[in-house]
């Protein structure tokens, strides 16, 4: 497969998990440049190597951009709401569960972003990473039951974020 085809098919997944990870889009777009020039001179022609390489590439330089933190862009799409009030409430929780995921450890952070928010499977995150199936599946329910803690006490009764 070409470089250009598989830009054009993982590039707003890549464009996704980078963002969210250094949350500003100029830090993103560059990071994701980088990755695909560095996959062009390695000459990688097998897709799914490729974007394994990819997702490694993306994530170890968003890893470092993020110690040099730059202000937020809103790059996250606005939830359609049918009244003011409804509108503060949701950017509040949006903007909370934002810093509550901020808070897990760097590898927890990122497995339940590839799953969550990504849609990856166990074992579609365990080949990108490199890690065993059974410790993907041990981060993500870490990661989970940590944001449980942050978050319960702003959730009315708690019960809503248990069925995650």
């Amino acid at each position: 497969m070409e470089i250009e085809e598989i830009y054009e098919k993982y590039k707003k997944v890549l464009m996704n998990i980078t963002v969210r990870i250094v949350q500003n889009k100029s830090d993103a777009e560059d990071i994701l440049q980088t990755a695909f020039l560095r996959l062009a001179q390695r000459h990688i022609k097998n897709e799914k190597k490729a974007f394994s390489y990819l997702v490694k590439t993306v994530v170890g330089r968003a890893k470092n951009k993020r110690y040099r933190k730059r202000p937020q862009d809103d790059t996250h799409p606005e939830i359609i709401v049918l009244s003011p009030e409804q509108n503060v409430l949701n950017q509040e929780l949006k903007e909370m569960i934002e810093k509550a995921v901020e808070k897990l450890p760097y590898k927890e952070r990122i497995i339940l972003i590839m799953k969550k928010y990504e849609g990856f499977s166990h074992k579609e995150i365990s080949e990108i990473l490199n890690i065993k199936e059974g410790t993907v599946r041990v981060l993500l329910y870490r990661a989970v039951r940590k944001l449980e803690k942050i978050l319960l006490p702003y959730i009315k009764g708690g019960e809503e974020w248990k069925r995650i």
